[in-house]
């Protein structure tokens, strides 16, 4: 991971995932974070939630 500890909030995560003419809602980005938690299993912590702001890897 290039940026360790870094917080990303659901914008951020939009903007780098989706093209700016695409629209999609913020919470589609929780959907996916849930469904790739999922596939990683035993690493589903890799992932953190901070509350009110949105993810760190």
């Amino acid at each position: 991971m290039s940026q360790p500890n870094i917080i990303f909030n659901r914008e951020e995560l939009l903007g780098r995932i989706w093209e700016e003419d695409v629209f999609v809602v913020d919470r589609t980005i929780d959907v996916h974070i849930n469904r790739i938690r999922s596939k990683l299993g035993p690493y589903k912590n890799w992932i953190e939630t901070v509350k009110g702001i949105g993810y760190r890897f």
